[in-house]
């Protein structure tokens, strides 16, 4: 199959492409085929990839969330199928081939937002680590979206909650 994709490429330190290609897919039997309907920047990560705060090999194309639909399927999945609503663990492009995090979501979340969804994952994973209690203070340090999750979840799980920030911007 011949698919149109369009992605963004860091091609060097602060250097950002937007590339578009005509590539032929052919599916393993463990792969899915998403064409991509919104995906989420994490800023943090991706810009200390980007100015070189964290080191990486260039060129490369980042991004970690995404929210499509499924085109096609490889002979060996089973828990998605073509059209599905799902979540995934890719990078930022209209199309992405992948093996990896794929989860099936209901047609609700069809909308920008749900692309949030892994730095809510990460939140949770935090406040479930974390041992705070119902009556508990805590302070969260960094008002990035996994910041301002965090500190959302820890209200609603019944702790007095301060989100610091050293960004004056945030």
């Amino acid at each position: 199959m011949k698919t149109h994709i369009r992605k963004v490429v860091f091609s060097a330190l602060n250097r950002v492409v937007q590339t578009e290609e005509e590539q032929e897919i052919s599916l393993k039997p463990d792969e899915v085929l998403i064409e991509s309907r919104y995906t989420c920047i994490s800023a943090g990560t991706e810009l200390a990839k980007l100015t070189g705060l964290q080191k990486i090999d260039f060129p490369t194309c980042l991004g970690n969330r995404a929210v499509g639909r499924v085109l096609e399927t490889g002979d060996a999945v089973r828990h998605v199928k073509k059209g599905d609503l799902v979540f995934s663990h890719t990078a930022h492009a209209s199309h992405v081939v992948t093996n990896d995090f794929v989860c099936k979501l209901s047609e609700s979340l069809d909308i920008p937002s749900s692309a949030t969804l892994g730095m809510g994952m990460v939140a949770i994973v935090g406040l479930q680590t974390s041992g705070v209690e119902m009556g508990d203070k805590a302070v969260v340090t960094g008002a990035g979206l996994v910041g301002q999750f965090a500190a959302q979840l820890l209200e609603a799980s019944g702790a007095k909650t301060i989100l610091l920030d050293p960004s004056k911007g945030r």
